[in-house]
């Protein structure tokens, strides 16, 4: 892979984690491909910074490249997942503004129902719809901040 190659992915990485940041209230950074973090087995493109951070559910690969490989991005992010964590494939398409991310049916749905569970015994009620369209709205304010 060439030095502009790299410093793309690099830099997409960075987009993400802000992003992520403005998410999840936690600051997170990019795995240093070598160095101490390697022999720790530190794995994803992104990680919490305090990555003793068991909330964080996901393994994140991160893709900013022209010839889409979905099938190959996912089977890199499954076997580089470590037990316990969900395999998340977050990319960007050419020419696309947005980002897009890739996960299994089965972590999907079981996110669903944990945020459901967890909305609905913290408020007493439950509306997924409303709180659907207070996510999406969080969402487009983040997008706008990146």
């Amino acid at each position: 892979m060439g030095k502009t190659s790299r410093r793309k992915g690099f830099t997409y990485e960075r987009k993400v984690a802000h992003i992520l940041e403005a998410v999840w209230g936690e600051q997170f950074r990019r795995t240093p491909l070598s160095g101490g973090w390697a022999k720790e087995k530190i794995t994803g493109d992104i990680v919490p910074i305090d990555r003793q951070d068991d909330n964080f559910p996901f393994s994140v690969e991160c893709k900013n490249q022209k010839a889409l490989s979905v099938p190959a991005w996912l089977k890199q992010a499954k076997d580089d997942c470590p037990e316990g964590k969900m395999p998340l494939l977050i990319f960007h398409l050419p020419r696309d503004n947005d980002e897009y991310v890739c996960l299994t049916l089965a972590d999907f749905t079981n996110l669903v129902k944990e945020y459901v569970t967890e909305s609905c015994t913290k408020k007493g009620q439950c509306n997924f719809r409303e709180d659907f369209i207070t996510i999406k709205e969080k969402d487009k304010d983040v997008r706008e901040e990146a």
